[in-house]
C-alpha cells in the first residue's frame, strides 16, 4: 500500500461538486472520500458547507417547480430526457423568470437602482445556463431522492452545523462527517 501510494500521486483536486453529487444520490461513502480529499487539498469547512447550503436550495426550488408542475410531470423517474425539455423546462425557465424580476423589483426599492441581470445571485435560479439544461435534468433526478421535509430538516442541520464551526472547539471535520452519514442514511 505504501508503495502505490508513493507512486501514484493525484495530481488534480476533486471538484466540489463531486461531492455534492454523491451527498445528493445519498451515497455516504463516496461523499466521505470526497470530503477527505478536498479537505486535503486545502478546502474549508467553511466553503463545503456553503455548497451543501446552494445544492439543498436548490432541491427545495426543484421540490417548488415539481409542486406547480401537471401530474404527470411530477413521476420525474419515468421522464426522459427530451420529456423534460418540453414539459418541465418552460416551467423552470418562468419560474427563474420570475425571480429575476422580483429580485430586480427588490434592488430597486432597496436601493433606488437598477441591477443588471448578471449581478443576480446565480443560486436562485435552476437554469442560469438555458442552452444546457441537462444539469437541470439531473438535479431534478436527484431532487426525487429528497422529501421536501427532509430538505427542511437538513436545513436546519446545516444551519447548526454552520454555528459549531464557527463556535466550537469540537472537532468540525467530525461532526461533517457525521451530518453526511446521517443524512445519506436511506432509513
Amino acid at each position: 500500500r505504501k508503495d502505490v501510494a508513493a507512486v501514484v500521486v493525484k495530481e488534480k483536486p476533486d471538484p466540489i461538486f463531486n461531492l455534492t453529487n454523491a451527498f445528493m444520490d445519498r451515497n455516504a461513502g463516496q461523499a466521505l472520500v470526497f470530503l477527505n480529499s478536498l479537505l486535503t487539498s486545502g478546502f474549508h469547512l467553511l466553503q463545503i458547507l456553503k455548497s451543501f447550503e446552494n445544492s439543498i436550495r436548490k432541491l427545495l426550488i426543484v421540490h417548488d417547480c415539481i409542486a406547480d408542475a401537471n401530474k404527470d410531470a411530477r413521476q420525474l423517474k419515468t421522464l426522459t430526457f427530451n420529456q423534460f425539455k418540453q414539459m418541465i423546462l418552460p416551467l423552470v425557465q418562468t419560474r427563474d423568470l420570475q425571480t429575476e424580476e422580483r429580485l430586480m423589483l427588490q434592488e430597486k426599492a432597496l436601493t433606488h437602482a437598477t441591477i443588471r441581470k448578471k449581478d443576480l445571485p446565480k443560486d436562485l435560479f435552476l437554469a442560469a445556463n438555458s442552452k444546457n439544461p441537462y444539469p437541470v435534468y439531473q438535479l431534478f433526478l436527484k431532487a426525487q431522492n429528497f422529501s421536501p421535509a427532509e430538505i427542511r430538516q437538513i436545513f436546519h442541520f446545516i444551519s447548526d452545523l454552520d454555528y459549531l464551526v464557527k463556535t466550537s472547539p469540537v472537532s468540525a471535520q467530525t461532526k461533517l462527517e457525521q451530518f453526511i452519514i446521517q443524512v445519506c442514511s436511506k432509513g
